[in-house]
Parts: C-alpha cells; sequence; structure tokens
C-alpha cells in the first residue's frame, strides 16, 4: 500500500518504502492528490470541480487537459488501482491502495484513540504549501488545516482534562500546552492553559505561559494581550501571603503590604555593622556572591511514575561485518533503533548510554551478544525484552538482520535488505517487523517512526560521533559534531538539542548562544520522542533560569525513566550550578551524579562534576577517587587537564601545579580558563590563582574566555581579603578590567553585613555613578564595549543599592524611576526586576521583611539570556 503523509511535512511513498518524489514535484498534481485523498465527505469528485478548484485561469479545453496529465502521471506512479472512476466525469482515491495520515488521524479520533491521533498530527495539513492561481483551493486548505487543528486541539484538552480528573498534574499541563500551542491565534485556549495551572498551584508555570505568549504577540503583531487575560495573569503576580514566624509578647507586628508605587523612599538612618570581617571569612563570603553573579550572567509525556520494568526494552550492539566505513552502526544501532522503539505500543528503551556502558563489562562485547548474555544485561538494566542482532554488507548491500526476546524466549525474528543509503527505511522495516508480536492486531506499518530522527544518512553519521564523543569525554569534538548534524538537517531536532545542551558546557565555535539552536529543535519538536520533548523542555527550563521548573522536571523524568542517565546528570547540572540562587547547597547535586554514575559506570560528566564538588568541599578522598577514576579511564581527553588540576590545588602540590601550567600552554584558550577557575572557585587556592593570571592571560585569545579569565583576575584581590588593587596593580592592563572590579566592589559593600566606612561606600557610589554608560542600542552580547565599561541598567541598580546603604532617599528615587523609565523590550523585563530587587533592599533596611520577601518572591527570573549579557 502506497502511503501519502501531509501532516507536518509532505511525504509519499510506496508499499516498499522508497521515496516517490517525482509525484511531488509539480505543486498542482500534489494539490489535486491531497484534495482526492483527503477531502470530506469521502466520494467521487467531478472532473468540472477539480478544473475550477486548480486551473481556473484556463479555458476549459486546456484545464481538462491539465487535468488529464495529472491523474495520467498520479496513476502511473501509484499504481493503476489508486485511481477509480465512476463513469466518464467521476474521479476518486481507492482506499485499499492509499493510506493517509489525515484519514489515520480523523479515524483514531473518531474511535476514541485520542493519543494515537495526536501522535499522527505532526503539524498542520501541508504546511507552507500554496498556489496563488487557485484561490478556491486556497480558501479549502485553510478550512481543512483550521478544522483539523481544532480538532487536535480538542483532543489535547480533553487528555489534558482526564489526567486533571486522575490527579496527574504533569500529564495535565503537558497536554494542555499541547492543546494551547496547537491554537495559539485563540487567546481563550490561552486563558484556558494559564487557568489549568493555577488550579495545579503552578502560579511559576503561569506566569511562564502568559510570558511566552505575550512576546510572540508584540514580535509578530506589536500588541499585548486582551485585558481578560491580562486580568488572568494579574491575580497569579499577586503573593502569597507568609505566614508570620512565632513573636515574643512584646514584639511589635511587622507591616503586611509589599511597598506600593507612590510610597516614598524613606530609609532608616545608616548604622554601622559591628561584624570583624577577616581576610578569611571575607573570602568565603565573596567567593560565593562571585559564583552566584557568574552563573547568572553566563547561564543563559511524562509516564506513569509507578510503571513496572514489564515494557523496557534493551537494545544490545549490533557487531558489522563488511565495509569498515560502517562500523560506526556497532553502537549507532543502539541509539537509533532504541529511538525508533521507545514509546511505540507501550515500549520504553533504557538509555543507550546505560546499556553501552554495561557491554562494555562484558567479554564478547565485540561479537554477536548470546541470547543468555543478552539477557543478563537485560535483567540487570531492568528490561524483560532486549534486540541483538548483526549488520552483514556484501558487494555494496546491507542485510540487517535482528530478533526480540522476553527472558529465553524469541519472539520475533526480522532481517531487512537494501543498500548503505536506505538505512533508515531498513531499520523500519526492521523495527516493523520485530514488533509484530507485539502489535495486537495494529496495522504495523504505522510503528514506522522516522519522524524520530532525521532522514539525512551524512547527518546521522555526524550526531552518532557526537554521541560517541560524549561518551569518551571529549565534550568540544561532540559539539562539532553535534553542529555539523544539526546543519546537514536543519530540521534534525535530536542534533539541535544536543548541540544546545553541549555547548551550555563547552564553547562549540560558530554558536554564541545555545538557547537559539534549543528553540530551532523546539520547533522541530514534532520529530523527538515523547522522552526527547521532555528533556528538551526541561532544558529550556534550565537555560532559562526556571529553575524550580526545571529542577521539577529532570526530577519527574527520573521517575518515569529511571534508568534515563541524561536526565540524571541535568538534574545534578541543574542542582550543582543553580541551587544556590534557592537558598540551597551544591552538595544536593551529589546523589543525581552518583545515580548516573551507577547507571553509566565512568561517565564522564558525572565523573567530572563529583570531582569539582569535593574539590568545593574540601573533601579531598573523594575528589581523589574521582579523578583517579577518570584520569585511568579517559587519560586523553579534553577534561583530563582539568583532573589533574583539581588534584594538584587541591592538595597545595606545587609541582602538580607547575605540570598541568605547562601543559596548559599548548592546550588552548578552553584549558588555560579551566587552570584558573579550578584554582580560583573550586580548590578556592587564591595564593596559586595569583600567579597563574599573567601566564593565562598572556596567551588568551578567546573572546569570551578573555572576560571571563579577566572578571576572576580582577577579584581576586577582593577573594584574598584586599579591597582595591593591591597586589594586582603590577599586571599588565589587559589582565584587568576595572568596571567589573567597580561593580563587584559596589555589589559587596551595598551588603549590609559588610563592615565598610561611610565615606568609602559615598566615593564608591560616586566613582560608580560617574562612569559613562554606552546606549542600549550599542550592546554587545560579549566584547567590545561590554568588555570596559559598566552597563547602565547595573549602574542605575548598585547606586541605588548604596544610597540605601548611606540612606540617601533622593538618590535611591533617582535610580528607581531610571529603572522605571527603561522602555526598550530588550531591557524592560530585566530593569523591571531590578527595581523589585531595590524595592525588596528599601524594605528590608526598613525592618519590613515580609514586604522584602514578597518583591523577592515577585523577581523575574525568566529573562533571555541575550537581556542577562546585556544587562550584566
Amino acid at each position: 500500500m502506497n502511503r501519502l503523509r501531509a501532516l507536518g511535512a509532505l511525504d509519499l511513498r510506496d508499499e516498499t518504502g522508497r521515496e516517490l518524489r517525482t509525484l511531488l514535484a509539480q505543486p498542482k498534481r500534489v494539490a489535486l492528490l491531497v484534495y482526492l485523498s483527503t477531502a470530506t465527505p469521502r466520494s467521487f469528485h467531478r472532473r468540472d470541480s477539480l478544473v475550477a478548484l486548480l486551473w481556473p485561469e484556463l479555458d476549459t479545453e486546456h484545464a481538462r487537459n491539465a487535468l488529464r496529465q495529472a491523474l495520467h502521471f498520479l496513476r502511473n506512479g501509484l499504481g493503476a488501482g489508486t485511481l477509480t472512476a465512476r463513469g466518464a466525469e467521476e474521479i476518486a482515491i481507492a482506499a485499499e491502495h492509499l493510506a493517509v495520515d489525515v484519514i489515520d488521524f480523523e479515524t483514531a479520533l473518531d474511535a476514541g484513540q485520542l493519543e494515537h491521533a495526536l501522535e499522527l498530527y505532526r503539524g498542520d495539513l501541508l504546511p507552507g504549501f500554496f498556489i496563488s492561481e487557485a484561490p478556491v483551493f486556497e480558501r479549502w486548505l485553510d478550512e481543512r488545516r483550521a478544522t483539523l487543528r481544532g480538532r487536535a486541539a480538542a483532543a489535547a484538552w480533553e487528555l489534558s482534562r482526564r489526567a486533571e480528573a486522575a490527579t496527574d498534574r504533569a500529564a495535565a499541563i503537558h497536554w494542555g500546552r499541547r492543546a494551547m500551542l496547537l491554537a495559539i491565534d485563540d487567546e481563550t485556549g490561552v486563558r484556558r492553559l494559564l487557568e489549568l495551572h493555577l488550579r495545579l498551584g503552578d502560579r511559576r508555570g503561569a506566569l511562564r505561559a502568559y510570558q511566552d505568549f505575550a512576546a510572540q504577540l508584540r514580535k509578530e503583531f506589536e500588541v499585548e494581550p486582551s485585558a481578560e487575560t491580562q486580568a488572568l495573569i494579574a491575580g497569579a503576580r499577586t503573593p502569597v501571603p507568609a505566614q508570620s514566624p512565632p513573636r515574643p509578647p512584646d514584639a511589635v507586628p511587622a507591616a503586611t503590604s509589599t511597598v506600593p508605587e507612590s510610597t516614598p523612599l524613606l530609609l532608616p538612618r545608616p548604622t554601622t555593622p559591628t561584624t570583624a570581617w577577616t581576610p578569611r571569612r571575607l573570602a568565603a563570603a565573596f567567593v560565593g556572591l562571585v559564583f552566584v553573579i557568574l552563573t547568572i550572567s553566563m547561564a543563559s509525556r511524562r509516564a506513569d511514575p509507578g510503571a513496572s520494568s514489564a515494557r523496557a526494552v534493551t537494545v544490545l550492539p549490533f557487531p558489522v561485518r563488511g565495509r569498515p566505513d560502517l562500523a560506526y552502526l556497532r553502537e549507532g544501532m543502539v541509539d537509533l533503533l532504541s529511538a525508533k522503539l521507545d514509546g511505540v505500543l507501550g515500549l520504553r528503551s533504557v538509555d543507550p548510554r546505560a546499556v553501552l556502558a554495561a557491554v562494555q563489562q562484558s567479554p564478547d562485547s565485540g561479537h554477536l551478544m548470546s541470547p543468555e548474555r543478552a539477557g543478563e544485561i537485560a535483567d540487570r538494566l531492568g528490561a524483560s525484552y532486549f534486540v541483538v542482532g548483526d549488520i552483514v554488507e556484501i558487494a555494496g548491500r546491507v542485510n540487517v538482520n535482528g530478533a526480540l526476546y522476553r527472558g529465553s524466549r524469541r519472539l520475533a525474528a526480522a532481517s531487512a535488505a537494501g543498500e548503505s543509503t536506505q538505512l533508515f527505511q531498513l531499520v523500519d522495516d526492521l523495527t516493523g517487523q520485530l514488533l509484530v508480536p507485539l502489535s495486537e492486531g495494529r496495522d504495523t506499518a504505522l510503528t514506522r517512526l522516522a519522524a524520530v530522527t532525521t532522514h539525512s544518512l551524512p547527518a546521522l553519521k555526524a550526531y552518532l560521533d557526537g554521541e560517541r564523543a560524549l561518551r569518551l569525554g571529549n565534550e568540544a569534538q561532540a559539539g562539532t559534531a553535534f553542529r555539523s548534524a544539526a546543519l546537514l538537517d536543519t530540521a534534525f531536532a535530536l542534533a539541535q538539542y544536543r548541540l544546545a545542551l553541549t555547548a551550555t558546557w563547552v564553547t562549540v565555535p560558530e554558536v554564541s548562544d545555545p538557547a537559539e539552536w534549543a528553540d530551532r529543535a523546539a520547533r522541530n519538536a514534532s520529530r523527538l520522542s515523547p522522552l526527547g520533548r521532555d528533556l528538551l523542555d526541561a532544558y529550556r527550563a534550565y537555560k532559562g533560569l526556571q529553575l524550580e521548573e526545571a529542577e521539577n522536571a529532570y526530577r519527574a523524568i527520573t521517575e518515569s525513566h529511571p534508568d534515563n542517565v541524561e536526565a540524571w546528570l541535568m538534574l545534578g547540572e541543574t542542582r550543582f550550578h543553580y541551587i544556590p540562587l534557592l537558598g540551597r547547597s551544591p552538595a544536593e547535586s551529589r546523589l543525581p551524579f552518583e545515580r548516573a554514575l551507577a547507571l553509566d559506570p565512568g561517565n564522564p560528566h558525572a565523573l567530572l562534576h563529583l570531582a569539582r564538588l569535593a574539590a568545593r568541599q574540601g573533601w579531598t578522598d573523594r575528589l581523589n577517587a574521582a579523578a583517579d577514576d577518570y584520569l585511568t579511564r579517559y587519560p586523553r581527553s579534553e577534561r583530563a587537564l582539568e583532573m589533574r588540576a583539581l588534584q594538584a590545588y587541591n592538595r597545595r602540590d606545587s609541582l602538580g601545579r607547575a605540570a598541568v601550567l605547562s601543559e596548559a600552554m599548548g592546550a588552548g584558550d578552553y584549558a588555560l580558563s579551566s587552570l584558573l577557575i579550578d584554582a580560583a572557585w573550586y580548590a578556592q587556592d587564591l595564593r596559586a590563582a595569583r600567579p597563574l593570571i599573567e601566564s593565562v592571560m598572556s596567551i588568551t585569545t578567546n573572546q569570551m574566555a578573555l572576560i571571563l579569565d579577566q572578571r576572576v583576575a580582577s577579584e581576586l584581590g577582593l577573594m584574598s581579603g584586599r579591597w582595591g588593587l593591591d597586589g594586582l596593580d603590577d599586571l599588565p592592563e589587559k589582565t584587568l578590567n576595572h568596571a567589573w572590579l567597580l561593580e563587584s566592589q559596589a555589589l559587596l559593600a551595598s551588603e549590609p553585613f559588610f563592615e565598610i566606612p561611610t565615606a568609602q561606600a559615598r566615593a564608591l557610589r560616586d566613582s560608580l555613578a560617574a562612569v559613562r554608560p554606552y546606549g542600549a542600542a550599542a550592546y554587545p552580547v560579549w566584547g567590545g564595549a561590554q568588555n570596559r565599561v559598566l552597563g547602565p541598567l547595573m549602574q542605575h541598580y548598585i547606586v541605588g543599592l548604596l544610597g540605601v546603604r548611606l540612606g540617601d532617599t533622593a538618590a535611591v528615587a533617582r535610580s528607581a524611576a531610571a529603572l522605571a523609565a527603561a522602555t526598550d523590550m530588550k531591557l524592560a523585563r530585566t530593569a523591571q526586576s531590578l527595581r523589585r530587587g531595590l524595592r525588596a533592599e528599601v524594605a528590608r533596611a526598613r525592618g519590613d521583611f515580609r514586604s522584602a520577601l514578597a518583591e523577592i518572591e515577585s523577581f523575574d527570573f525568566g529573562t533571555s539570556t541575550r537581556e542577562r549579557n546585556i544587562s550584566h
């Protein structure tokens, strides 16, 4: 049977899976085929109506001749039985000869199979397709698109309603968001999603959904959400009243309201703190402050948690015999076939990384694995099903063989053969055959999951190269490979997501903003599996500093997919880097990283972070265990030098420090910056960091690395307990970023616990106010003026904080007014958040701690990456 896919993309294939491109080369031929096969009701169509529909610009004779030619071409390409006639004037498509995803979608809806229907609905009918000289067809296509989209949205809302009734909060929000996105131009759907978030107690999710919708309206139509929608979200922005702590009988009650906009900024008389700040205490406080500041500036279908492993499937490596250039498929088939099987007929694929880690411990890992040995590995990974197979290349043709087992019982044997360029079709065919015994009567052709990955073999090979590089701890190499895959197939959502994730950890050439690639992946999310979409959504929350949402999302994935290495790693990442912003300790990241390591022994990312965590906490034994394990497994990886540096600086080993510095001088900018960070941030060996500066900065050329190095260098004096440039004034001008040093000094001086003479605080305030900021239109993301002067928003904010410290009500009011006057859309959200921070400090200085907390709780952490770079 031929198959036509018209939802989300256009694809036509014959019964063997061969793509029928020539039939889709002419737009009116495409329009005729789609109209005949999807118009409702399904019936015969008169030739006169088809002519009027598609060839209105031609006279009758030429139009009917064009129709005859188009029908002749379709009949030859699809087979004589595909087109059927009733008399001389009526034409129809024979349903038994052409399967159409549009009809399958509507049939599933009518049968109540809502989730299956939404799997089929990958996007609009013929997206981007139009025929300007056929306005009647254009109107029909618009109406048909709207009808299908509306039915899909209604199905998603119904699934959301059912999930909410079943108290499955995550699923209710997932389907609600899907429904809203399907009808994004219908603001009632947006309000319905906001109400769902609020009913479920998710105020942050409601605010984020509103902000995303409002931003899209401004970008596309330059309008604001309706008054009704704004009124609805205003309730979500109202701070939840805090519970008053117990107070002694004679205590005076605290004020209960936030600082109103019209309230004068009246401040108490300044007082001098009595806390004695030693250099050691100052260094500890400042290292924490610097870590939080730099972290902010640099960041930019859930299944049933109680589901058992009864439907989990493990795909073992496929040994390859024949051409050496196909060797990549040994591990590649684990990734590819796992992606194909995941989510089909209730199956859940075990994470390929956990599988490959387990296989490496097997003595027969390079050969076709026996069912007994494969069953042992599947049992260890908690899977009831497993797949073994091999690939044989003979005279240019590839034979892919596989078998599906449950325990010792073989359920299915499968084989597919063809040219190596037909790899995707071969894997699809193999997948369908393996699933036959599990299909329970369903059409196994529907189990082909080409949308999960890519249709470009070069893109697939680059992607698999990236995955292999990650497993070996070569993150920069992996990023380059993922970028190649994403460029080779611009709709390859999985490669775009992996590129964004990798570029978050390391510098990837020509990738300045990882969030941009995550946005591209989101636009192609229909090509991801449900798990892939969940991981992408969680990453976007992580990258957007939606900290609680990111943590909850990754935790939910670990509950529904407890063997997913990436979810555990990213849960650890979220806690390691961002949890201080929630008032918690980075030490909470240890358990997720250890869980990832248990699933994937020797995982380089987990070992690296456990070593960093151990160095920061002073856990020497744990640091040495993680570092030694890493260096034994990955002695030539990109991060091996960093592991040796962590050990050398933690041990205060002068010979070891000299050795890693000598090696780093030839290793590039990234390795040099890592040394400085290892010494200053993780090992906190500030004396050793000082002599590193000039060596590191003398050869650093990467602009981003240079700025980071300058900032660390500029702050070393403060970290060491010295207020000014003492001990740093001998360094070359290139080494220091005086504007960043001034900002850091002023931020620290604004803290109420920091002891500083009033005259010095006033001098800092005046110096900061005298810096001439550059205009909003000239903001670069990195480098240029950013490297020399202070951004205006931070300037107003910190001047205001020092005004609070000095009791200068007028200066505070001027700073607040300047922040309120920011009208540039790129800066408005940042300005509003900084103004809330300033008002919180005013309330704190008055002793109105409840109002201060309310202002902080309303702080918008959803600022875009570009905004954060601009404001800092």
